[in-house]
């Protein structure tokens, strides 16, 4: 059946995770470390769909900051399909921050079918290594109807 977008579109309720684990992440530095797993996303009926990720997390940075940390999202174990990160200025030693973002990735059809898929937020600290925090972390996750293709 086709989708006539916006009209007759079905309620978007999201998922919500928090920190993998439920307790404090090292995340060295140069290495893209999963932090945040949706679970599985399924669709509620046949169609292309957009993945999009609401984002909040509380990090803390040791006494040499990072020059860069990217956080990004991604599929099962594919590749990021959106990133961002915090003002290399807002880096400082010592510092927690609160940072917060969305993420929206590609339109698909077949990742939200049957099982349905993970999508994973990962950070990636530059030069030095972070504190993912626990508290105050998470994200609520959302497969948004796409017109048909």
């Amino acid at each position: 059946m086709a989708n006539l977008y916006g009209v007759a579109n079905p309620i978007i309720y999201p998922a919500y995770a928090t920190v993998i684990g439920g307790v404090d992440l090292a995340c060295p530095a140069g290495t893209e470390t999963n932090v945040i797993d949706s679970g599985a996303l399924v669709a509620i009926s046949n169609g292309y769909y957009y993945p999009v990720v609401c984002s909040y997390m509380n990090v803390t940075l040791g006494a040499t900051p990072p020059t860069s940390l990217v956080v990004a999202a991604r599929i099962g174990a594919g590749s990021d399909f959106s990133t961002f990160g915090p003002y290399p200025s807002l880096l400082v030693a010592g510092a927690t921050l609160f940072i917060t973002g969305m993420l929206v990735g590609p339109i698909s059809q077949t990742a939200w079918q049957g099982a349905g898929s993970h999508i994973f937020v990962t950070v990636n600290p530059v030069a030095q290594g972070i504190t993912f925090r626990s508290y105050s972390s998470g994200a609520f996750f959302y497969l948004y109807r796409a017109p048909d293709q």
